[in-house]
């Protein structure tokens, strides 16, 4: 059962615009997004847990955490995800 941990920078420095006019942060989302996509896919992923953390001060660097672990609802994994079971769960 393995722990995906994804660690964003989400400094001013990730606003900067790459040549083809998306943000730094936009692109690490967009690779986070397609990682858990086609980590989906695959049968031995259905134990894992993912975390996503940023360079906040502790404890506000815990984004969210799916599988099995407490949910910050309100975290980036949570609003792109809304449907999984962890978002869903009260």
């Amino acid at each position: 059962m393995p722990i995906l941990l994804f660690l964003l920078d989400t400094s001013a420095s990730m606003n900067q615009r790459t040549y083809l006019g998306t943000t730094y942060l936009d692109v690490a989302k967009g690779a986070v997004e397609v990682f858990m996509k086609l980590r989906a896919r695959d049968p031995a992923s259905r134990g894992d847990r993912y975390m996503l953390v940023t360079f906040d001060d502790p404890p506000y660097g815990v984004k969210s955490v799916l599988g099995g672990f407490p949910v910050a609802k309100d975290g980036i994994f949570c609003s792109k995800y809304p449907q999984t079971r962890s978002c869903t769960a009260s």
